[in-house]
């Protein structure tokens, strides 16, 4: 289940329609979709992860995760063997188009050399929220906030090119 591309589409849905309108009505429509498209996200995120959980309490025997790289959200499959797990093993049928079983490399996680540490101090409420929202996503708190992050720099560069800051709200 690729989440990106699922948001990607949402948002070209909303700009083919705007572009029916004046230009003012098509500024306030960009304005709109960066301001909505976190949210949007977030909320396929949830999708994903509240359909994992349901999968799991249904079937023993396999362990579904909601994992985040680089190039988005992916699901990963286990089949419980006794006191471990295994990989699922492919299928014939399987789509090769199909979320990866490792996230794809990136030049983001390919050295760990090029990674950077950051402190961050938040209000104890809002960091308290950003954790809930990633244990129902699955997520570690760090992840999230990469994610969170990584997301609006991919629609900053491929959906804004022309604005020179970011801005907006991460819940």
């Amino acid at each position: 289940m690729q989440v990106q591309n699922m948001a990607s589409q949402i948002e070209e849905s909303l700009r083919s329609v705007s572009k029916l309108a004046d230009a003012q009505t098509q500024e306030t429509a960009e304005k709109l979709i960066s301001a909505v498209a976190p949210a949007v996200e977030l909320a396929q995120m949830k999708t994903m992860a509240d359909i994992v959980a349901t999968i799991n309490e249904q079937v023993p025997d396999l362990e579904l995760q909601v994992a985040v790289s680089a190039a988005g959200p992916y699901v990963t499959a286990k089949v419980r063997e006794g006191n471990g797990t295994t990989h699922l093993p492919e299928t014939a049928g399987s789509d090769a188009s199909a979320a990866p079983a490792t996230p794809p490399e990136t030049k983001e996680t390919e050295n760990v050399a090029d990674q950077a540490r950051l402190t961050l101090r938040l209000p104890g409420d809002l960091k308290a929220h950003i954790e809930e929202e990633a244990r129902q996503v699955g997520m570690s708190l760090n992840a999230y906030i990469v994610n969170v992050l990584q997301s609006a720099r991919y629609r900053q560069t491929e959906h804004t090119q022309s604005r020179t800051h970011l801005s907006g709200l991460f819940y």
